[in-house]
């Protein structure tokens, strides 16, 4: 598979898929959406995968580089964090519009998303990085 060349949309999809198992496992998440407006500044540019994994106090692992993404993850004592990197703000918003579907929390910044299992996770991170931390929707359970 050829991923910068592929569509948007199916590297939106595929993401969607491994940004949100870290996040299906936690039972807490609202299940409707929900804004926290910050009153810290966001950064002047985008910060860069580095640039969160460093305030994080983690090495970043990435796992996918792509034209119009990209997405790193690492672990800190607080747990798992997915980090995405966007090339625009239309496709921050349409990965956002995907992602969010499936319930989970994210902290999200200028072209850039932070993904963690908890909001506390994400509340010390917002602090240095700036950003909003928004819970996506979360549908009723699958029979299995």
């Amino acid at each position: 598979m050829d991923v910068p060349n592929m569509r948007p949309g199916r590297v939106v999809m595929a993401l969607c898929g491994i940004l949100l198992s870290g996040c299906a496992a936690n039972a807490q998440t609202p299940r409707t959406a929900a804004v926290v407006p910050t009153t810290v500044p966001a950064p002047a540019g985008p910060a860069s995968i580095q640039q969160i994994a460093a305030v994080l106090g983690c090495k970043a692992e990435i796992g996918v580089v792509a034209t119009e993404l990209r997405q790193g993850s690492c672990r800190t004592d607080q747990g798992e964090f997915r980090m995405l990197t966007f090339a625009a703000d239309t496709g921050q918003r349409d990965w956002l519009t995907e992602a969010q579907a499936y319930g989970g929390i994210y902290l999200v910044g200028t072209r850039w998303v932070v993904t963690a299992q908890s909001r506390e996770a994400l509340t010390g991170l917002r602090a240095t990085l700036g950003g909003t931390i928004q819970a996506g929707t979360q549908h009723g359970g699958h029979g299995g």
